[in-house]
């Protein structure tokens, strides 16, 4: 299939990485609308929007995908990644959630 030309298919949102190169699988992700969460900018601080309340969330693998995104030095993935593990982990009752999937964290933070 050969590349289109066209102003507006090079513009097209979906597929233009507006943030640049990642350096995870977690940037894809996050491009591709796969994490349900999105930077909300404030004039002084930053914050989190989920699409769901991170209660309702299966942290299998998101969280996993949150921690594999530790990794990154680009704003916004460096915010979310943070933010969002911060606020998972921070859910009443996470703990039963988080608990399943340490091993695999415990594996990423020895590549970080």
């Amino acid at each position: 299939m050969a590349k289109s030309n066209r102003l507006s298919d090079r513009l097209n949102p979906k597929t233009v990485n507006q943030f640049g190169k990642s350096q995870s699988s977690f940037g894809h992700l996050y491009n591709n609308g796969a994490i349900p969460c999105k930077l909300s900018h404030g004039s002084v601080n930053h914050r989190l929007v989920w699409n769901e309340t991170p209660e309702s969330l299966s942290y299998d693998p998101l969280l996993v995908h949150f921690a594999e995104g530790l990794v990154e030095t680009q704003h916004p993935y460096t915010f979310i990644t943070r933010a969002a593990f911060i606020e998972l982990c921070e859910v009443p009752g996470s703990g039963d959630k988080v608990l399943p999937l340490l091993c695999r964290l415990i594996l990423l933070s020895n590549k970080l």
